[in-house]
């Protein structure tokens, strides 16, 4: 039994008691009070923060205005309750304490319920007091980085991937409640009046389906220090607008998580049951809702579609229109707003009866009361928006992701089907042709961009020097400015690992002054029958454009290769001019990588194959 749970018991235990003392009559009225206080709290405490807070004390405004609005009801009443009836009624002695203690325990699981109901809304992490909905585990992982291991910890990781709408009956079964579930207790009886004798324009069920397990999901994957809620109230704030709805008939996916970290076994083509559609909903947001450096937390937990009584969260971002990026629901995620509103592609797999109205042949309009809530207090309503069936990529879309430096996300074990250099997975699909922003021709497919300024493993260059013309090493040569590479053409001659030790290693690269370089990861076409080294005769074809249309040409370009038992580094670089190929070596190329060398501060627009997008960025390297 948790922490939240114990404390939770002794508080009915000193409810009851007072009210035990106090006599049955006594402990009637103040049973009764204290269910409509909470009732009228719980009615009115999101009215209350919309309308008088107006978004100040955001992340702890809920709670607040549940608790403040709970005191105030009960004690008002009560004084004038005491005031009418200042006397007392007789029951013996039996009735009246054992009548008085069970009014106490009833008005404590009302009084406890609000409390245990504001403790959840409050920017604590996915546990309270020891205490979660889903059970949560910590492990070890070991996280490659730059071609070395290092010991991690991932801490509080639910032990389901999707919870609300969408979860499998075994998710479902792990969920757990308080002992005893005072907080269902009230919200069972809130959402009994509200589509009863409390009835208004909208039940409690339509707006809240779970409103304890949404206090809990919202906390998910959102670090405690963070903002944990945005606002939106018209005439005040606008931090959420959605700018357009979207369906996919399918959509190829790869898991957010790099395989150190996490492994999951996803299909590699997302397709809906005939019941059910992939709604995808932009969602731009403001830079006020950013935390102190400007990036956007949130995770799919802390979003939600509510549509037809029933919570939906996002199973991941859209990459360029074309690629979802799969989420667990505690995945975090980030945003960078430095500039213009940017956003993000949420993707939901609904029962199109609860979303969509209408004939597919005809176009579809979301339902009437379908609604987009994003960290709890930023709700846009989505009733009667044209569902697009097709979608094009958007500067104004940029989810911040991981590197892939071990291996692009989702990507299967080295050495089976699916691996970068090895055939496809049966049935796995290859690039579709003419899908938006995507070249079906390119022979390097992206995974990541970043300005990183060196190489991926150190190599023993055999002098103490920082300055180096025309060097030799067993695997080529190289040049060296200021202790960095200015020039390298290495062959597959030794291992990589025996080309990292000695005394004498350099790892980084040289870039001019006034310039920055840009290094894009990916790997080689995946199609079976491809090429795996038609990205090297080609590498001069592979453009980074900028905003203003200006193409730029590789500096360099390295892989890694299994040759035998070894790993073998194929690298060319050149600081003061472009790098049009790299020489064929025997084996397959496994993670590749080109750079460039552009002015400080470019806005990037794309990567392009003779002049066709393979990825869109809206992006600044610094």
């Amino acid at each position: 039994m948790s922490l939240f749970n114990i404390i939770i018991i002794v508080l009915i235990g000193l409810i009851a008691f007072f009210h035990y003392v106090q006599g049955f009559f006594s402990a009637t009225i103040s049973a009764v009070i204290a269910i409509v206080a909470a009732m009228l709290a719980f009615g009115y405490h999101e009215t209350l923060v919309m309308m008088l807070l107006k978004g100040r004390f955001g992340d702890q405004a809920l709670a607040m205005s549940l608790v403040i609005l709970f005191a105030a009801i009960y004690v008002i009443l009560r004084l004038i309750f005491d005031r009418a009836i200042p006397g007392n009624v007789r029951f013996p002695a039996v009735v009246d304490k054992v009548g008085g203690a069970v009014m106490g325990i009833i008005a404590g699981i009302f009084a406890t319920g609000i409390f245990a109901l504001a403790a959840q809304s409050l920017p604590f992490g996915v546990t309270i007091a020891y205490f979660s909905r889903y059970p949560v585990t910590d492990r070890p992982v070991k996280v490659s980085l730059n071609n070395r291991m290092y010991d991690a910890q991932v801490f509080d990781e639910v032990s389901v991937d999707r919870i609300g709408a969408g979860a499998d009956v075994e998710e479902n079964a792990r969920a757990q409640s308080l002992i005893p579930s005072v907080d269902e207790m009230v919200l069972g009886l809130a959402e009994h009046l509200s589509a009863g004798s409390l009835a208004g324009q909208r039940t409690v069920q339509s707006v809240h389906p779970d409103y304890a397990l949404e206090m809990y999901t919202s906390r998910l994957g959102i670090q405690p220090g963070a903002m944990h809620t945005a606002i939106n109230i018209p005439g005040v704030a606008e931090w959420v607008k959605v700018a357009g709805v979207y369906s996919l008939s399918q959509v190829a996916q790869s898991d957010a998580e790099v395989n150190s970290i996490r492994t999951r076994q996803l299909p590699v083509m997302l397709k809906p049951a005939p019941d059910q559609m992939l709604l995808v909903v932009r969602a731009i947001f403001d830079i006020n809702a950013t935390d102190k450096d400007k990036i956007f937390r949130f995770s799919p937990g802390a979003v939600r579609l509510v549509a037809n009584g029933k919570n939906y969260h996002p199973i991941g971002t859209l990459e360029n229109a074309n690629l979802l990026i799969n989420n667990r629901i505690d995945d975090p995620l980030f945003v960078s707003i430095t500039g213009e509103d940017m956003g993000a592609d949420l993707v939901f797999l609904v029962d199109q009866s609860d979303v969509a109205q209408g004939a597919k042949d005809e176009g579809l309009s979301v339902d009437p009361g379908v609604f987009l809530e994003v960290k709890r207090l930023a709700k846009v309503d989505l009733s009667g928006k044209k569902i697009d069936p097709s979608i094009n990529p958007s500067p104004l879309i940029h989810v911040l992701r991981k590197g892939a430096s071990d291996k692009r996300p989702n990507a299967p074990a080295p050495g089976t089907p699916g691996a970068p250099g090895m055939p496809p997975m049966p049935g796995a699909p290859g690039p579709i042709p003419g899908a938006p922003g995507v070249s079906s021709a390119a022979p390097f497919r992206y995974s990541n961009i970043d300005g990183s300024r060196s190489l991926f493993t150190a190599i023993n260059v055999g002098t103490p020097d920082d300055n180096v013309r025309n060097g030799q090493i067993a695997s080529g040569t190289f040049s060296l400015t200021e202790r960095k590479f200015s020039m390298l053409n290495i062959n597959a001659v030794d291992s990589i690992q025996k080309m990292a030790q000695g005394e004498y290693v350099v790892r980084d690269l040289y870039v001019p002054p006034g310039m920055t370089m840009v290094q894009i990861s990916g790997y080689a076409n995946p199609q079976e029958n491809a090429d795996k080294w038609a990205w090297a005769n080609s590498l001069g074809e592979i453009d980074l454009v900028d905003a203003s249309g200006r193409h730029y040409k590789p500096n360099g370009a390295w892989t890694s290769l299994k040759q035998g038992t070894s790993d073998k580094l194929i690298a060319m670089y050149r600081a003061d001019g472009p790098v049009m190929s790299l020489g064929r070596e025997e084996g397959t190329p496994t993670d590749l990588w080109i750079a460039y060398v552009v002015p400080a501060n470019t806005h990037l627009r794309s990567l392009d194959f003779r002049n066709q997008p393979i990825q869109t960025f809206n992006q600044v390297i610094p």
